[in-house]
């Protein structure tokens, strides 16, 4: 069923309807503006408001022209389709308002179309049969019986930074020729770390509540929430192609394509309790911690190294380990750390490796070094703690002089002077009488408040997120480059998700948006910045690309796949050599 208004002027002909106005909160509902005359290639995309109860999750646009002979005439009329994909977020009656689309100083209005929103799915079973499921659809079931996404959540009232699984399952009764993402969930309010998302179809027989199906896993994600309340998740939702079912001998059936989407999830994330450590830096998860150290005797000048280990389960990619104790007659140097996540995204492990270099002889200790974090299964904060090391230092034939990157003061006794050692002082010079002394004094003046001002803009990059994930861009964009130029020389299909993985997590960072988020979202938020237009159509047809080379049968060929790669190279240069700047 269709609700729609036609308006008429000299030039123009607006028409504006939906496809049905009953539908399941779980399909999708086809929402068509049709604009015909003359001019009607000369109007741009309308732009549909926000509305309240459906996302729109994009656009489809279709021509055709007819010729009339009118006093020995011809005349051109045009006729454009605008198909707009809108999904129910939740059930009632919900308005699509007016849309007013304007040429030559002329306005076109539609009129607003009420749907009604039910439970489930209202579609229709095809008349189809899946000989792999050794059952077949009754003209009484709905398409929702038979073809639905089902949704698996570990825990919908997790704490704060608590790791949260999600496991996307396709279950038909349908014969599927062909799969692809039409909505992708961008789980705002949560950190969000891809587990699985598989490159072909794989179906396999299961059992489910005593009916026989074909299932296979879309995607598996681990997400981690950043903030506390009520939070909702977007369903995910999938174009999918059954083959319906041949009504006669000379009927060899055909394809219909279908757009079905899971449930939304709905968490209610809890803040951590009260009581937490000094020390506390918001790890949540379980953990244990280990230490060594690989010499314990030693001269001055040389060195050691302090390695800590953290292994558990959390959100390794943020964890901060505790800081140092200040250690007098010891140097440290900038940690190494390595960070190891196993395939679920939440076990692993994070090395640190500190490099020590003895600055002065004697016997020291090296302090444990403590982490806190939050046990989400037992409820209670836990604290650990590294052992407690001591050294022995004794005399050495290396010259150290403590600089300015050492973690303790000099400490001076008696006759000691500056960890100088074995070494005479010839002649000593009165500085202060000298004009260079002065001038090196009136030199540090000047340039103490730019060092000032310098240290002060370090910091404050230092604790932008944005400008972290920024600055980090370029380095995850590179990884996966590595991937896809592998690939590409085996001719691995896998080229298409590696490449697809690089330019999705390079351009959320780049725009300062959520990762994960939806491929249309990041082309559209990307036209907000002064970004040539033909880039972007470059971006979202590479988008396209790797998606039918991922789902779609027949989409990945080894012999086009080296074009694919060129073009991967082009965007990259393009993107790299250009600085992103908003729109004024």
């Amino acid at each position: 069923m269709s609700c729609s208004f036609l308006l008429q002027a000299a030039e123009l002909e607006v028409d504006a309807y939906a496809d049905r106005t009953t539908i399941g909160v779980q399909d999708a509902l086809q929402y068509t503006i049709e604009v015909t005359g003359s001019s009607a290639d000369k109007i741009g995309t309308p732009s549909l408001p926000e509305i309240d109860g459906f996302t729109n999750s994009g656009v489809s646009t279709s021509s055709s022209s007819s010729y009339t002979l009118v006093n020995g005439s011809f005349q051109s009329s045009v006729t454009k389709k605008y198909i707009y994909t809108l999904l129910p977020q939740k059930t009632g009656r919900i308005s699509i308002p007016s849309i007013t689309i304007k040429y030559k100083k002329q306005q076109y209005k539609t009129r607003s179309i009420m749907i009604n929103v039910v439970p489930g799915s209202n579609e229709p079973a095809p008349a189809t049969s899946n000989p792999g499921t050794s059952s077949s659809t009754s003209g009484s079931e709905t398409l929702a019986d038979n073809l639905f996404i089902d949704v698996q959540v570990s825990n919908q009232q997790p704490y704060q930074n608590e790791p949260v699984t999600v496991n996307y399952t396709l279950y038909s009764k349908y014969q599927v020729t062909s799969l692809s993402f039409q909505n992708e969930p961008a789980y705002t309010g949560f950190w969000k770390e891809d587990v699985f998302t598989p490159n072909k179809i794989n179906f396999t027989r299961s059992n489910r509540n005593g009916q026989i199906f074909n299932s296979m896993v879309l995607k598996k994600v681990t997400i981690f929430p950043s903030q506390t309340g009520d939070i909702t998740v977007e369903p995910l939702a999938m174009n999918v192609d059954i083959r319906t079912e041949s009504r006669s001998f000379f009927d060899f059936g055909s394809s219909k394509t279908y757009t079905i989407k899971s449930k939304s999830l709905k968490f209610k994330v809890k803040p951590l309790p009260e009581g937490a450590p000094d020390n506390f830096n918001g790890a949540v998860g379980s953990f244990s911690m280990d230490s060594s150290i690989s010499e314990s005797k030693l001269k001055v000048g040389d060195s050691f190294t302090w390695s800590v280990t953290l292994t558990g389960q959390g959100n390794f990619n943020n964890l901060e380990l505790g800081r140092l104790s200040e250690i007098n007659h010891l140097r440290f140097l900038d940690p190494e750390i390595s960070t190891q996540v196993n395939s679920d995204k939440i076990s692993g492990s994070k090395t640190i490796r500190y490099l020590v270099i003895a600055q002065e002889p004697g016997s020291f200790s090296v302090p444990p070094l403590s982490f806190s974090y939050f046990d989400y299964k037992q409820k209670k904060y836990r604290t650990l703690r590294t052992s407690t090391y001591q050294l022995d230092v004794t005399e050495g034939d290396k010259i150290i002089i403590a600089g300015s990157t050492s973690q303790s003061a000099v400490h001076l006794e008696g006759s000691d002077i500056g960890f100088i050692i074995n070494h005479k002082l010839s002649s000593l010079q009165l500085w202060f009488d000298s004009l260079y002394y002065w001038l090196l004094i009136l030199l540090l003046f000047i340039t103490f408040p730019f060092t000032l001002m310098l240290q002060k803009r370090h910091d404050s990059l230092a604790a932008d997120f944005d400008y972290q994930r920024q600055k980090k861009a370029a380095r995850i964009l590179k990884k996966y480059l590595k991937l896809a130029t592998e690939y590409q020389k085996t001719s691995n299909k896998d080229f298409y998700a590696a490449a697809q993985s690089g330019m999705s997590n390079y351009l959320t960072d780049k725009l300062k948006i959520a990762k994960g988020s939806r491929s249309e979202e990041i082309i559209n938020i990307a036209a907000a910045y002064s970004m040539p237009a033909e880039l972007i159509a470059q971006i979202q047809a590479l988008f396209l690309r790797c998606n039918e080379a991922r789902f779609m049968p027949g989409g990945f060929s080894a012999e086009n796949i080296n074009q694919d790669f060129d073009k991967l190279k082009h965007i990259i240069t393009e993107l790299t050599r250009f600085k992103l700047k908003r729109k004024n």
